[in-house]
């Protein structure tokens, strides 16, 4: 696990600071992004593209209409699964749908009828061979976190557990390079009277074997560190994530980003 100093771009996203920005997914190769996003109290999936010149351009893909949660694109970057609500017929569950050269959406079809609480849907990975759709899902106590693989090539549609953990939080990234190989996030952010307890770990969808990877930081302050949203670098040899500290009001802030070196 490395701290280094890095040289970012910096790059506005004028439209959504007063909001939010919730998933950012890079279409492989390119300088355009799938970003689902609240904008006056509207959730929005958008197609962003940063220019040379430092500046944004962005087109709407899917309204608020479809209710929308997160996003993930297959690895070719012509199709990309979003979570939503129809709203001809109120079906909710994964849509895909297709993106054309010139940005627009061609067509959008159920995937996977379910229903998923705004956490469970905030975060889900399609593997690196286009074949099964990662997501998790918590109890209604938030105490545990199942780990559900969906088949989604048209051979295997079904769905399964691959891992149950304690937690009441998750997300999940799937290596761009290994279509077996994912990273599970999952754990509990503490409060005021419980130390965080926070994973990051390799699962092989193959074998189910699985490796915690030790992610634990810390700051001189003593604060205890929540390490969150694992996202692979284009190569899978490497991933970020974040690292925030309860507040002690309730909430987390965000600290810094952190670099996981040489994940075998």
């Amino acid at each position: 696990m490395d701290s280094q100093n890095f040289s970012f771009k910096d790059y506005s996203f004028y439209p959504f600071e007063n909001d939010g920005i919730f998933d950012i997914k890079n279409i492989t190769g390119s300088s355009k992004f799938l970003v689902s996003a609240r904008q006056n109290n509207l959730q929005k999936i958008l197609l962003i593209e940063l220019n040379g010149n430092g500046t944004v351009s962005s087109r709407e893909l899917i309204s608020d209409e479809w209710k929308p949660g997160s996003v993930a694109i297959f690895s070719s970057g012509e199709e990309f699964i979003f979570y939503g609500t129809n709203p001809q017929d109120n079906l909710s569950g994964f849509y895909k749908a297709v993106l054309r050269s010139t940005g627009a959406v061609s067509y959008i079809d159920l995937l996977y009828n379910i229903t998923l609480k705004p956490n469970e849907a905030a975060s889900f990975a399609v593997t690196k061979d286009n074949r099964y759709l990662i997501f998790g899902q918590d109890n209604n106590s938030r105490t545990r976190v199942r780990f559900m693989q969906l088949g989604i090539d048209g051979t295997d549609t079904t769905l399964k557990v691959i891992a149950d953990r304690g937690g009441s939080f998750n997300s999940v990234a799937a290596d761009p390079a290994n279509p077996s190989k994912v990273l599970l996030n999952y754990g509990f952010p503490g409060d005021a009277a419980n130390v965080p307890q926070c994973h990051i770990e390799l699962f092989d969808l193959y074998s189910s074997r699985s490796e915690d990877l030790d992610v634990r930081t810390t700051k001189f302050t003593a604060r205890f560190i929540v390490n969150k949203n694992p996202c692979f670098s284009p190569s899978g040899r490497h991933f970020a994530f974040t690292a925030g500290a309860f507040d002690g009001e309730g909430g987390i802030y965000p600290l810094e980003l952190w670099i996981y070196s040489n994940v075998q």
